[in-house]
Parts: C-alpha cells; sequence; structure tokens
C-alpha cells in the first residue's frame, strides 16, 4: 500500500511528454520538424518529418539530477545533457516550456531548442 500511494504522490518528471521544434504558427511543422518523446519507464522515441517522409528511431534515458539527464541510441553511447527549461510565450500566445543544453540553444539531437506545451 505504501509503495502504490509513494507512487501516487511522486511528482512526475518534467520531461515527460513530447518536446517539438518550436511551432511558429505557419504551419510548416505540418511539412518539416522533429520531436522527442519522453516515455516515464526510461524510454523515448525520436521523429523527424519532411513532406511524405518519416524518420523513427528509440533511445533510452536516465535522470541523473535535477538539470541532468543521460541519453542513448542503439547506435550511440550514454551521453551526459546539463539541461534548462524556461518558461516561453509562442505563436498566438501559447504557454510552453523551452528546453535547451545549458550553455547552447539546442538540445541533444536537436539543432534548436525544443517546446512542450504547458
Amino acid at each position: 500500500m505504501l509503495k502504490i500511494l509513494t507512487q501516487f504522490l511522486r511528482k512526475k518528471d518534467e520531461l515527460i511528454g513530447i518536446w517539438n521544434k518550436y511551432d511558429d504558427g505557419s504551419g510548416l511543422i505540418v511539412i518539416f520538424g522533429w520531436s522527442l518523446h519522453f516515455f516515464e519507464d526510461g524510454k523515448g522515441k525520436s521523429y523527424y518529418w519532411e513532406s511524405q517522409s518519416e524518420t523513427c528511431y528509440d533511445f533510452e534515458w536516465q535522470r541523473e539530477d535535477k538539470n541532468r539527464i543521460k541519453l542513448r541510441t542503439e547506435d550511440e553511447d550514454w551521453k551526459i545533457v546539463n539541461y534548462k527549461t524556461a518558461r516561453h510565450i509562442g505563436a498566438y500566445k501559447s504557454k510552453q516550456t523551452k528546453l535547451t543544453e545549458i550553455g547552447k540553444d539546442m538540445f541533444w539531437n536537436s539543432p534548436e531548442p525544443l517546446y512542450k506545451s504547458r
């Protein structure tokens, strides 16, 4: 019973969910973009799409510290990523959270920051 209660009360990791390339409201994200989907079980999916093609691959991730995780793909070794999140107001005044590596304007395999709706 205590284990179930602890799991219920535990705060969900801030990375859980879908993080996308910035959507400027132009509709181009439908044609071209990328995203990372972090799952609670330490697994994830990376997506990249353009025109009529889509690439998808799996990755694993583990929380190391408050703002530090490690990630790997099947073809790569673990990489430590120090990151930060910030509140962001996007297109049409949408409330989002911006995800970047500390000291960089990108996140892991994305050449740009990633965003998630709040």
